[in-house]
């Protein structure tokens, strides 16, 4: 079954009230996830350069290893380093079955 709007913001507020206060890179990825399209900053029209939003680094389009390689696609590239490691989501997967666990004893 689904879960409305409403259903999903209370769930997911009874969850913070039981883990508690986010850290530093728990709140930064929820500032990312959540941003409204209008505050995402669009690359430059006159360079076409690109700022990662988490990091700040900045990409333009340039010739690499005699191609032409656009801001977008080393951009695209370069997110992938903020994704979380196979040994975080482990760990999340891990607290997430421990939760379940709770929530039956």
């Amino acid at each position: 079954m689904e879960m409305t709007k409403e259903e999903q913001k209370a769930a997911a507020k009874r969850i913070m009230e039981k883990m508690g206060p986010m850290d530093e890179q728990e709140s930064e990825t929820y500032e990312m996830l959540t941003k409204n399209p209008k505050q995402y900053v669009p690359p430059d029209v006159k360079t076409g350069k690109r700022v990662c939003g988490v990091c700040g680094a900045e990409f333009q389009d340039q010739k690499l290893e005699g191609r032409e390689v656009s801001a977008l696609e080393q951009f695209s590239d370069h997110s992938t380093v903020h994704n979380p490691s196979p040994a975080q989501w482990k760990m999340a997967h891990e607290k997430i079955q421990a939760g379940k666990e709770l929530a039956k004893g």
